[in-house]
């Protein structure tokens, strides 16, 4: 979270506007971890006047000094106030008025509104008591980012009107967006699924590394929309969890994290994602149909999740005892009865009729039992008048998909053409009496998309595998299955842990000399102690329920090497990640520790020649390997080390911070040599709820502690 500060600068009618900052407001937001400050922080060449415009305008909280009638001040509280309807705080100085020291009185326009008053003492103008104030002005900013409220009066007096996104009003760098196009081309040319979604890490820490920028919000959403449309949905949903963090009520974020959560299995974060965007009172009628479908999936989801254990014979008559049935169909002609044109809704309504119509023929004595009793009612004719209901249903349905499909041909885009065909098809083996009609339905759209559409294959196969799953239209459902290839294979998404190493080199040889502490001693005494504490590290994984899928490390002298080897002899995949191109990360990893370690590593390199990566590859423009891009360069307290870990974290975490264990060979001081070390991938990994496996090298070593 970012903020910008409003106030007079230096010292006026007897206030230190700059103590002020100092002692009250940055004290603050350092306790609530916000970033950014006031126009001070950016000395760079161009216009003063539009860097403020820009941080004024995307800035997630401002905070405005209003103690003096100063004219930049309330100018710039005006902006924010006309263009961003929440998240701004109001300060005035009160108290001891001697000497210069005098508040001048709130202007009538902003008499009604909520201001935080600050103590004012003594002659030089600085705050009484600043430890009270700061507590009051911390609640005050977690209250307001907490309720999510409007504060601007402007938005307050016009209730409609709505307020621009800050994503707006600052565009991302060109080399960012590059970089992102760069990522999104090297995933598609990966072969296996799996290295798809490893490789999708990588707009993880573009996600990661835009959250630093006063154009976060839009550097978020580009990397977001990319891994949603690209399916890789662990990395999806923290990046929108980060948009969300920064504007509860975001629209796009809580529509894609409905369906980000229902695709990772987290139904109770999904529906509460679609309950955040129906209480929005501007949602149009596709949006609303959009969400009422959503929560109608999640609903299909818990209803069959307990049919999946049972014997098939018994999966009909359970189907149709449970209540989650009628709740799902109601959600889905929700969703229609919003959007006449929302055909999703409807086929899946339609689909769900069919289910209960089927089953109630099949079980007249559990669909009678399902309907609620009435007094002096014949509990069986009620039964049949229900059933009778249902039919209709099922036609009027029938109809409303056809003529939602007929608008859709007319004025829907091309991209969305597989799912009306799939749509039609599906709407054939619901109302056909004919197995050939319906095997030729599927026949002809599985032909035309197959290549480009996989998603939509896999999708369209499961509406299929639904019915199959609860015994209905028997001799439809196996024309149709009967035209899709088979499913591929499980892949490491599913198969076992993400195994990621961090752990210390071998000493250089006078190391001791420039007084450091021992930490990987130069004997082969540690180096056999060390591999066995790996060994058993990974055999503890192996042995866990989900298995190993492969590790990940760099290829340092002492810890990363041992890792790799130890891993080829447990026959456990792993990838090696580079900061630097081969000849200069042998010379900075690897060289210190002796020849032997040099050809090992070359070893190793030419073992995982196709299962190895190098940091400079993400790069969109050509520059010296040791240098961040460009767009990174002006981020101060950052380099390509701490860039290295993170972009080996996101990789992992690419299949979920539940799938990946960190092993470190690590001496467990906070402060290493520099900059991107064990301690800083360790830190990474647990505030990432990743497990973390410590081999305490001191102990190990026999180090003085």
């Amino acid at each position: 979270m970012r903020a910008f500060i409003v106030r007079p600068f230096g010292t006026k009618r007897g206030i230190n506007f700059d103590r002020v900052e100092t002692d009250l407001i940055a004290k603050a937001l350092d306790q609530l971890g916000i970033m950014g400050r006031t126009t001070a922080e950016i000395m760079r060449p161009g216009s003063i006047r539009e860097d403020m415009f820009q941080l004024l305008l995307t800035a997630d909280l401002v905070v405005a000094d209003i103690t003096l009638h100063n004219a930049n001040v309330y100018y710039e509280l005006g902006i924010r106030h006309a263009l961003r309807d929440r998240m701004t705080v109001l300060l005035r100085g009160v108290g001891e008025e001697h000497g210069e020291m005098t508040a001048d009185a709130v202007p009538f326009d902003l008499l009604t509104d909520r201001y935080l008053t600050y103590q004012l003492s003594g002659p030089d103008g600085l705050i009484k008591e600043p430890e009270v104030a700061t507590e009051a002005l911390v609640a005050a900013i977690a209250q307001g980012r907490a309720s999510g409220g409007r504060d601007s009066p402007v938005f307050k007096l016009l209730p409609k009107l709505r307020a621009p996104s800050p994503d707006e009003f600052l565009a991302v760098p060109v080399d960012f967006e590059e970089e992102v196009e760069r990522t999104i081309s090297g995933i598609a040319k990966r072969p296996q699924s799996d290295e798809r979604t490893l490789f999708s890490g990588d707009l993880g820490l573009l996600a990661h590394e835009a959250r630093l920028f006063p154009w976060a919000g839009a550097g978020l959403r580009l990397v977001g929309r990319k891994q949603f449309d690209g399916k890789h949905f662990e990395g999806a949903r923290l990046t929108w969890e980060e948009i969300r963090r920064r504007d509860g009520q975001d629209l796009e974020a809580n529509l894609k994290l409905t369906t980000i959560c229902q695709k990772l299995g987290d139904l109770s974060a999904s529906n509460a994602a679609a309950q955040r965007v129906l209480s929005r009172s501007d949602l149009s009628l596709d949006r609303r149909a959009e969400i009422h479908a959503l929560q109608a999936s999640n609903l299909k989801v818990q209803w069959l999740r307990p049919l999946q254990d049972l014997p098939s014979q018994q999966r009909g008559e359970a189907a149709l005892r449970s209540g989650l049935l009628p709740e799902a169909v109601e959600s889905y002609e929700a969703g229609f009865r919003a959007d006449r044109n929302h055909y999703y809704s409807a086929i899946n309504a339609l689909a769900l009729r069919v289910v209960q119509r089927e089953l109630a023929q099949c079980f007249p004595e559990v669909w009678e039992l399902s309907i609620p009793e009435r007094d002096g009612a014949d509990p069986r004719v009620q039964a049949e008048l229900e059933l009778g209901r249902i039919k209709e249903r099922i036609d009027r349905l029938g109809t409303g998909v056809t003529l939602a499909l007929e608008s859709a041909d007319a004025f829907e885009g091309p991209e969305n053409a597989v799912w009306r065909a799939f749509t039609a098809a599906d709407r054939t083996c619901l109302i056909s009496n004919n197995p050939a009609r319906v095997a030729e339905a599927f026949r002809r759209t599985i032909e035309k998309f197959r290549e480009a559409f996989s998603f939509a294959l896999s999708s369209a196969q499961s509406q299929l595998e639904l019915l199959q799953l609860v015994g209905v239209l028997e001799k439809n459902v196996t024309a149709g299955l009967a035209c899709f290839p088979a499913k591929p294979t499980q892949d490491a998404n599913k198969r076992g842990r993400i195994v990621l190493f961090t752990g210390h080199r071998i000493d250089d040889a006078d190391r001791t000399a420039k007084g450091k502490p021992p930490r990987f001693p130069r004997t082969t005494e540690a180096e056999e102690i060390a591999r066995q504490a790996v060994k058993a590290s990974i055999q503890r994984a192996l042995a866990s329920p989900q298995g190993i899928a492969f590790g990940l490390a760099g290829g340092a002298s002492g810890g990363d090497i041992l890792f790799h080897e130890v891993c080829e002899t447990l026959a456990v995949p792993t990838w090696l990640y580079l900061a630097l191109p081969v000849g200069r990360y042998k010379n900075e990893s690897v060289r210190g520790a002796g020849d032997s370690w040099l050809r090992r590593f070359d070893q190793l390199q030419s073992r995982l020649e196709t299962r190895s990566r190098c940091m400079p590859e993400l790069r969109s423009e050509a520059g010296e390997p040791d240098k961040l891009p460009r767009w990174l360069q002006a981020l101060p307290n950052y380099d390509i080390w701490q860039r290295n870990n993170l972009w080996m974290l996101h990789n992992a975490l690419s299949f979920g911070p539940d799938r990946v264990t960190l092993v470190a060979l690590w001496d467990e001081e906070a402060e290493g040599d520099g900059p991107g070390g064990t301690a800083h991938l360790v830190e990474l990994a647990r505030n990432a709820g990743a497990e973390v496996d410590i081999l305490n090298s001191k102990s190990l070593f026999g180090l003085a502690q």
